[in-house]
């Protein structure tokens, strides 16, 4: 009798430690066997952990990583120097922010083309 209570309860907070963790984007599998064996402490241990950030899905062409593994070049990550006022601002634009100072189109694209041949070079240094 008293084996039967005490396997209900430990299969109690499994499911309980699973539901929260669950809810916390926590692995269930972990978080239910630690309900398992350690009942109520594992229980209050799953409702006072923090929440967690989920994992952002991919699509297959939205990988931040190219199939060699190294990181996909984002241009929205690099900055450029204004030559006009020595302000940083993002390596597409192509008005400054600051000043006004206005970048050619032709300007842009090699300043892009430039730091992406930049990455590729450190990028490939650190293999």
């Amino acid at each position: 009798m008293v084996v039967g209570i005490l396997l209900f309860q430990a299969v109690a907070f499994a499911v309980l430690s699973g539901i929260v963790a669950s809810n916390k984007n926590r692995s269930v599998g972990a978080w239910s066997v630690l309900g398992f064996v350690f009942g109520l402490f594992a229980f209050v241990a799953a409702l006072v952990v923090e929440e967690v950030e989920p994992e952002r899905e991919y699509r297959s062409g939205d990988s931040e990583k190219q199939s060699s593994g190294i990181p996909k070049f984002n241009p929205e990550e690099h900055q450029k120097k204004c030559p006009a006022c020595a302000e940083y601002i993002k390596l597409e634009a192509q008005v400054c922010k600051h000043c006004g100072h206005e970048f050619s189109d032709e300007e842009v694209e090699k300043q892009v083309a430039g730091a992406l041949r930049d990455y590729r070079d450190r990028m490939s240094d650190r293999k």
